[in-house]
């Protein structure tokens, strides 16, 4: 028996988890109540039920999600703008972490994802070359491209920013994951991707980088508010796709 702290609920108890099922995945438990009881599960080992391990996969993802949100959320706080990904290949609860990376100039270093096949117009790649997303994306892309790919049917990124991508770092993300698309073509294999584009400031429909109009986020991102007594909030759009299936992913 596992309980659920706070509650007098068990996941042994077949008529509590219908309840347990909803408090995990409403978001309603805190964030540490949320990892002690995930805790608990992981640690029967052997003796995990299915239901159990339903309950382990889904809550240590949004554990996960909830973690790195409030990192972004807790260093802007201090000043600056903020960026981390994490990668799950397969069945990982965990997954790769990225660096934690702040929006800043770095001597023009010349990223990955800056301008991938010329997608982007000098001014916009000027105004955004310093933005927090490259070196995390150009992370993701190298530690998937270390990955046996033969070996891989899930992929699940998780991107985390203190504000939503700005239009350009829309048109990066969507580089990286045809990038993916191309690996796992060359590879002759079909992964499900999950990528996600979590922030913690509200969608900017009428933003400005250096004088040249942009969003910030997206207009159809979910929000999520974190117990107890919605203590932050973070946005989140989702993509998914079958890497390998077509030669070009549909955006």
């Amino acid at each position: 028996m596992v309980g659920v702290p706070g509650t007098a609920l068990d996941t042994d108890n077949v008529g509590d988890q219908a309840a347990i099922t909803n408090l995990v995945s409403q978001e309603a438990l805190p964030d540490n109540d949320l990892r002690v009881f995930l805790q608990g599960i992981a640690a029967k080992l052997h003796g995990m039920s299915a239901y159990e391990q339903g309950v382990l996969n889904d809550g240590a993802k949004r554990l996960v999600r909830r973690t790195d949100a409030r990192v972004v959320r807790d260093e802007a706080a201090n000043g600056g703008v903020w960026c981390r990904g994490r990668v799950f290949a397969n069945s990982e609860l965990h997954g790769t972490l990225t660096a934690l990376e702040r929006a800043t100039a770095r001597g023009g270093q010349q990223f990955a994802y800056l301008n991938p096949n010329n997608m982007f117009e000098q001014p916009r790649v000027d105004a955004t070359r310093n933005d927090a997303e490259l070196p995390v994306l150009e992370e993701i892309s190298n530690i998937l491209t270390g990955k046996d790919w033969r070996q891989l049917w899930r992929v699940r990124i998780v991107l985390s920013g203190s504000q939503g991508p700005c239009d350009v770092c829309k048109g990066r993300i969507r580089a990286l994951m045809s990038d993916l698309n191309a690996m796992a073509l060359a590879n002759h294999v079909q992964v499900t991707l999950n990528f996600e584009a979590n922030y913690t400031t509200v969608y900017q429909a009428n933003a400005a980088q250096q004088g040249i109009a942009t969003s910030y986020g997206y207009a159809d991102a979910v929000r999520t508010d974190v117990p107890p007594g919605v203590s932050y909030s973070f946005w989140s759009k989702t993509f998914q796709f079958t890497l390998g299936n077509a030669p070009a992913l549909q955006f």
